[in-house]
């Protein structure tokens, strides 16, 4: 389970305006407010960000406003109101080059992302309400409900329905519920909950004449429907030992009606369900310091996108949802000054979902499933605070993820291939400094391991190894604070890849990152202390 949350307003109110210039006409305003009252806490962020890139062909823009407010209803419940806009108007794609082209150019476009001005942009707004209320004695209530509204245009480079239009709205809710108690003499905590989502998408295709519209090719609607049940139960057995189990049902339901008969009706539906359990022990071994094991499973559906037809519309309807089963067991442990956690863990994967391109339809992505996979790993991580002034936080990750039996429709085969895209290792080591005087400086680096591009393993990524680097000053005036910062990043001028186009057609697999750049910045916060 992975939990997010919002950033909340400080108890001191204040407000604050942040300006940053770096390379490539990189540019970022942004103003940030939040207070909290008690029965109100409220926290605004705006920002405007533009880049012209270190490519041809990668300008980026966009605007973000969010706002999060929560008010306490009465001393037991509360409602919590978000909203998320969105304004990208240009988001170009430079597209993925050969290794060939990367030697001779890093910063070229590929050409038919020129000729076809590749790229998107995207509107979207979201508003989302959470009722939480305490019932007693342990008992808690949550309800959700949230809207997404998103418009988005792409142009990729080719001809022939190269570019889309989507329309898209996204209604969900969701109800959760916490009960205490006793099992078998033991203290307990029941949780059961319901979610249900409707995704409602129009999608249509114009050919894509060098930049500009032009023939209808494709229009249809694309309805899913899910529902999603959920019972988690934990268990004190001892002071020790806790025990916890849980259980998922999930159902979800794709429609596709074509409206563009011309070519023939595509319509159709797809529908998966699938049961999820759970179970998990925990043992302490001291005060801070936990022993777990688990065994869960994983349910994972296409995407309306991953459904595309290569062969025109409606859904790939050979495409199945991917399962896996997960054993895990690790450690947990910290202290007053540091904390340490490790995990090893194995996954059976079925019908893996992997990637694929068309030489008639470069820059598309199309999905087919493996027949299954083995995940192995190790994940560590510690972080130490060093007296007074210097703290550290380290990570490394190893994955043995290979092909077990996998062809695909060409006949190919890939048994005991490694999968695309994954990083044997990956280490990562952060440093802070923060002096009495005001003085801070931030020093990380990352190694990204050897990982191929294919998937028959014969495009091979070389590792590579990224620092950056940020220092400033923290300036205190009354109740004013002013921050000033400049950050260099890829600090060594390292030769990488930010991205690897997984089975890119004709080699393409290589969008290069961008060499040794400097940013500068400054903070200014008025902070309103009653």
């Amino acid at each position: 389970a992975i939990l997010i949350e919002s950033e909340r307003g400080p108890a001191v109110p204040f407000a604050e305006v942040r300006g940053s210039f770096g390379d490539y006409d990189f540019s970022k305003w942004q103003f940030k407010a939040g207070a909290d009252t008690g029965k109100v806490n409220s926290l605004l962020n705006v920002s405007d960000t533009g880049l012209t890139g270190y490519r041809d062909h990668s300008e980026y823009q966009n605007t973000q406003a969010n706002l999060r407010l929560g008010m306490a209803l009465s001393p037991t419940s509360s409602l919590l109101t978000s909203v998320h806009l969105t304004d990208q108007p240009v988001a170009e794609d430079p597209g993925g080059l050969t290794a060939a082209e990367v030697d001779s150019d890093p910063t070229q476009a590929r050409q038919r992302n020129l000729v076809f001005d590749a790229g998107e942009a995207l509107r979207q707004s979201r508003v989302g309400l959470v009722y939480e209320r305490e019932m007693g004695e342990g008992r808690d209530l949550q309800a959700r409900i949230y809207n997404t509204s998103r418009d988005f245009n792409n142009k990729l480079p080719f001809e022939s329905g190269g570019m889309v239009e989507l329309d898209r709205q996204v209604t969900g809710a969701g109800l959760k519920i916490t009960l205490p108690g006793l099992l078998g003499g033991k203290s307990n905590r029941l949780l059961a909950g319901v979610d249900l989502d409707r995704q409602d998408d129009d999608r249509s295709r114009f050919d894509n004449l060098r930049g500009e519209i032009g023939a209808q090719t494709f229009e249809q609607n694309e309805l899913v429907s899910s529902l999603g049940v959920f019972l988690q139960n934990e268990t004190i057995l001892s002071e020790t030992t806790q025990i916890i189990a849980g259980l998922r049902y999930d159902e979800v339901q794709f429609d596709v009606s074509d409206r563009f008969l011309g070519d023939g009706d595509d319509s159709g539906d797809v529908s998966f369900n699938q049961v999820s359990p759970m179970i998990g022990i925990t043992w302490k071994q001291a005060e801070q310091t936990h022993l777990y094991a688990n065994i869960s499973t994983a349910f994972e559906t296409p995407t309306t996108t991953e459904l595309a037809n290569p062969d025109g519309g409606g859904f790939n309807r050979s495409l199945e949802a991917q399962e896996s089963v997960n054993y895990e067991i690790g450690l947990k442990g910290r202290g007053d000054r540091y904390r340490f956690q490790a995990a090893l863990f194995h996954i059976d994967v079925d019908n893996e979902l992997v990637p694929f391109e068309l030489a008639g339809q470069p820059g598309r992505t199309f999905y087919e499933n493996a027949g299954s996979s083995d995940r192995d790993g190790l994940e560590v991580s510690y972080s130490r605070q060093l007296g007074s002034q210097f703290s550290l936080t380290t990570a490394y990750t190893y994955s043995d993820f290979v092909f077990e039996r996998f062809s695909d429709d060409s006949g190919e085969v890939y048994d005991g291939n490694r999968i695309p895209g994954i990083p044997e290792q990956l280490f990562y080591l952060d440093v802070d400094w923060v002096a009495r005087s005001g003085f801070y400086a931030k020093w990380d680096v990352t190694y990204t391991g050897e990982m191929f591009a294919d998937n028959g393993n014969q495009t091979r990524v070389d590792p590579f190894t990224v620092s950056n680097l940020r220092f400033g000053h923290n300036a205190m005036y009354d109740n004013w604070e002013l921050v000033s910062f400049l950050g260099i990043n890829n600090l060594f001028d390292e030769s990488f890849n930010d991205n690897i186009r997984i089975n890119a057609f004709g080699g393409r697999y290589f969008e290069p990152a961008a060499e040794r750049n400097a940013y500068i910045g400054l903070t200014l916060r008025r902070s309103f202390l009653p």
